[in-house]
This record gives structure tokens, sequence and C-alpha cells, in this order.
């Protein structure tokens, strides 16, 4: 009997010994020819999909915008003047103006002087000046003198003269120039202003002083230059 039973017992020993076996042979056969686990898609996980946030255009509106900083620096800006060259040598003009003279009243109001003038030519500051006037009294003079400009090139030109002038008495005729007492020392002093090239205007004081009168002239004129 106990030999029937060990029988028995060995016989199920075997057979499940020989399944194990069978069972490792077949699992990796089993796993190599199935196709691969493929896990199924989570509907629920999906990326959701986001609005941008409205602006605020009230915000924008009131926002404030500050100017940026001053420059530490200033830009200087340079102007170069252009400057003016007066290039002319000589002129003549027409000259227009009132003599008093010592017997000069309000019952003898002064002259009108009316003349010209012709500045000879020089490349200097200097020039001889020659002219002759008509007084309103019947008389005349005739003026030689020697100019010189302060800024000859520039259109704002100031001068002083000396020279002399004569008496011109029409019923004397000739005799004027051997009269002595006709001669007159002049001295003067005038300004010519540029008014439109080569034109300038012109203003001028001159003192007459002889033997036995004198006479200061305020004279206004122009120059017209080449």
């Amino acid at each position: 009997m106990y030999t029937f039973l060990y029988m028995k017992w060995l016989s199920i020993g075997n057979l499940t010994i020989v399944s194990f076996i069978i069972v490792a042979f077949m699992v990796p056969v089993s796993r190599g020819q199935a196709a691969p686990h493929q896990p199924e898609p989570n509907l629920e996980d999906q990326p959701s999909s986001t609005t941008p946030p409205v602006q605020n255009t009230d915000a924008l509106k009131y926002m404030d915008i500050s100017n940026p900083p001053p420059m530490t620096e200033k830009v200087k800006v340079t102007q170069e003047e252009k400057t003016y060259f007066y290039p002319y040598s000589m002129s003549m003009g027409p000259r227009l103006g009132f003599v008093f003279y010592e017997e000069t009243s309000l019952e003898n109001p002064p002259l009108i002087l009316l003349g010209f003038f012709h500045m000879l030519h020089s490349i200097s500051s200097n020039h001889i000046e020659v002219g002759g006037d008509l007084h309103s009294n019947s008389t005349g003079a005739l003026n030689v003198a020697m100019q010189h400009f302060y800024f000859p090139s520039e259109k704002f030109r100031p001068f002083v003269k000396g020279g002399t002038s004569l008496l011109i008495e029409p019923e004397k005729g000739l005799a004027n120039f051997v009269d002595y007492h006709n001669y007159r020392l002049r001295l003067g002093a005038g300004i010519e202003d540029m008014l439109k090239d080569p034109a300038s205007l012109r203003w001028d004081i001159e003192a007459t002083l002889g033997l036995t009168s004198y006479s200061l002239n305020i004279v206004f004129g122009y120059a017209w230059a080449w």
C-alpha cells in the first residue's frame, strides 16, 4: 500500500515538473509573437486652448509717457557769419544839406546847399576828394580835401577829411581865385553806410573857417562806387 502511494505521488510530481517546463518554454514564444502593447490614449489629458488676456485699453489711455532725460551735453551749432568786402576804389554822388554861417538867426535861416563830390581813385584808405556846392544866396564853393576812411573794406565806413574851400561870388568872376579872403580851411567827418551794392548812404559834418567868416555844413547824400 505504501508502495502504491509512493508511486502515485511520484507520478504527480513528475507531471508537475513537466508542466512547468512546458509553460516556461511557451511563455517567451507567446511574448515574441504577440503584438506590442499600445496604451490607449487618455482623452481627458488633452491640452486646453488658452485665449490671450484682454488688454486694458483704459490703462493705456491714462498711461503717463514721460519725456526722455535731457542730454548732458548740448550740441553746439556754429554758424559762420558771412563777411562783406568793399572792393571799390573810387566813388561820386550828390550832396544836399544846410549851411549855418555867422549871421544865421531866426530872421536869417541857414542856407540850402546843393552840390556833388568825386572821390579819386586810390588803393589805400586815403583818397583825394574834389567837389562843388551851390548855396541858396547865389554863392558857391569849390572843395578839395584829403579823406581818410576807417574800415575801408567794410559796409560801414566812417571817415575824416581836411582840406580847403574856395568861396565863389559870381560878381567877382576870376578875381575869386586871387582874393585870399575867399579861401577857407575845411575840416569834416562823416560816414558811408552800404545801402545796396555799390550805392552807400552818406552823411557829412563840415566846418569851414576863413579870415573874415566861418560856417558849419550838415550834408546828406549818397555815394555810387566803382
